[in-house]
């Protein structure tokens, strides 16, 4: 199983876009949020958690359950399917669940940007 993500130096794979063997893609938007939950683990952890999934409904499934330290915003791609989802989480006001999830078809026309969608 290989994990190929875009990042800086310093930084952990998360920070940007990257694909796994299996056929998913990810890219992340930054989501400014007033509130960290500190005991919880990382974006960049999060990303690498995801990364491993081989579906994307595993994907969706590692992300609802996990708990995260600051707001994300996720798009993912399943290559194999050809499908997309975008989940959003939001800490202060959605503690410990998913605030968004979009589901896209026929992604190559698709585009969304932090609650909306457009074809």
């Amino acid at each position: 199983h290989t994990i190929v993500g875009f990042t800086m130096a310093e930084k952990l794979t998360g920070y940007a876009f990257g694909w796994n063997s299996d056929g998913l893609l990810y890219s992340s938007n930054y989501v400014y949020d007033t509130k960290l939950e500190l005991g919880n683990v990382s974006r960049y952890i999060m990303v690498r958690d995801v990364m491993n999934a081989k579906t994307l409904e595993e994907a969706v499934y590692r992300l609802a359950r996990m708990r995260v330290a600051s707001a994300f915003s996720l798009n993912l791609y399943d290559r194999n399917e050809d499908r997309a989802v975008n989940v959003e989480k939001d800490t202060a006001a959605h503690k410990h669940s998913i605030a968004h999830l979009f589901i896209l078809q026929n992604t190559a026309f698709a585009r969304h940007s932090n609650q909306s969608r457009q074809k």
